[in-house]
């Protein structure tokens, strides 16, 4: 099984054009376990509006703050919008805090040298580092080849930067109930069924069970 052909001028395709920082994995084959962005933008025309400012946003706080959020999937779900995302940061930019417990960490690594208890010294670090996320502060480290490096990493407080692409996100989901995403009215929309539950207009629900009809008979 191969991937859909791209058509360039879909809406869909034009919008991952645009936005290559969010929609990073859209040439990976989502059948040799690549990105599930790589099926696209798995919903209908009517939502194009709702995911063109959404995408807008998002590259606006990425050019604000550095902080990306790229697509993982992008589909249509019990008759709402799902955007699943994970978030990439960019160190160069981002702006970078000290937390509470970096100088903790630096006596920890001073100790350790001093008195070569390397297992005790790291169980407590990372007593510290479940702290600190339970806490909202990201914190970037590399492992070395002897297992956990104590030097103080880069300390980024997340939850500044989380609110505003969590808020974007779940404000656009909402929104796709009330739209329907066939063709995008705003006039007596409803979420139901019989069967897939879809989001659609009096119209459109109209027109989709008499198709259904039809393919039934």
């Amino acid at each position: 099984m191969s991937k859909k052909e791209k058509d360039p001028n879909d809406w869909r395709e034009q919008l991952m054009d645009k936005y290559p920082a969010i929609f990073q994995g859209r040439d990976d084959d989502p059948y040799q376990r690549g990105s599930l962005i790589g099926f696209g933008l798995c919903v209908g025309d009517g939502w194009q509006v709702i995911l063109e400012s959404l995408c807008s946003q998002l590259n606006q706080i990425y050019r604000n703050h550095g902080v990306n959020c790229v697509a993982a999937q992008v589909k249509e779900k019990f008759g709402g919008l799902r955007f699943y995302y994970d978030i990439d940061i960019d160190e160069d930019r981002v702006e970078v805090r000290t937390a509470w417990w970096k100088p903790a960490l630096t006596w920890l690594m001073d100790w350790r040298r001093l008195w070569r208890k390397p297992k005790c010294t790291q169980n407590i670090a990372r007593r510290y580092m479940s702290l600190c996320r339970n806490a909202g502060v990201k914190y970037l480290q590399k492992k070395g080849d002897k297992g956990i490096d104590l030097t103080p990493p880069v300390y980024i407080d997340m939850n500044r930067y989380m609110g505003e692409i969590e808020g974007a996100v779940a404000y656009a989901e909402n929104l796709s109930y009330h739209i329907c995403e066939s063709c995008g009215s705003t006039t007596d929309v409803k979420t139901e069924g019989p069967g897939w539950i879809h989001t659609l207009c009096g119209v459109c629900r109209k027109a989709d069970e008499a198709e259904r009809k039809k393919r039934k008979d």
